[in-house]
């Protein structure tokens, strides 16, 4: 989901853009889904459902204003009506970690919470399917390790840099995809590092 960096520090418009995205559980499930495909108001409604089409369309403005997704070019015929006017993300939600420390803790419940259920909406979407053991070469593995400091900064370090080339590894298949006209192949990559309680 998009790249909000803010090397050096997180000014007052920054936070203030970011709250407004992170403390609503709907406006994230729009950008999840114009993330996936380009969407519209009315495509949003009958797949996921929500409000009115109208207060789904406000919204949808609103991320627009925010700069969080921008409209579809149209492509020729007549232009559609508002309700089915296309989106798309135009950034993935992503917080560095000086970012995260000045949220508030609600905020930082809300989206890990919305986290934890698209990845096991994702999770069970591919087992009911059968796509999540379709391929000899997936990986599913947990563990729960006990770290000191070292070691704990050492795992964090390798797992942020999973998630850049991750990131790269998108933008480059978005070129080859385009050149080869191959089908896209549709993963989930989860990648979860926290403390854990001691009983």
């Amino acid at each position: 989901m998009a790249d909000v960096r803010t090397e050096g520090g997180v000014d007052e418009q920054t936070m203030l853009r970011l709250a407004k995205m992170l403390s609503d559980p709907l406006r994230l499930d729009i950008l999840y889904r114009c993330n996936l495909d380009d969407t519209s108001p009315r495509t949003f409604r009958q797949r996921s459902g929500g409000p009115s089409l109208t207060s789904l369309q406000q919204t949808f403005i609103e991320l627009e204003q925010f700069g969080w997704i921008e409209r579809v070019p149209p492509t020729g015929g007549p232009p559609p009506e508002d309700f089915d006017r296309l989106y798309r993300s135009n950034e993935a939600l992503l917080v560095d970690s000086t970012t995260w420390a000045k949220l508030p803790s609600s905020v930082r419940s809300s989206v890990v919470q919305r986290i934890f259920e698209g990845l096991t909406t994702r999770t069970k979407e591919a087992m009911k399917s059968g796509t999540i053991v379709a391929r000899d070469d997936s990986h599913l593995t947990w563990m729960p390790l006990l770290l000191d400091e070292q070691g704990w900064e050492a795992v964090i370090a390798r797992v942020d840099a999973l998630f850049e080339f991750l990131m790269e590894e998108r933008v480059a298949a978005e070129g080859r995809l385009a050149e080869s006209g191959e089908e896209p192949i549709l993963m989930t990559a989860g990648l979860l590092a926290f403390e854990s309680p001691r009983h």
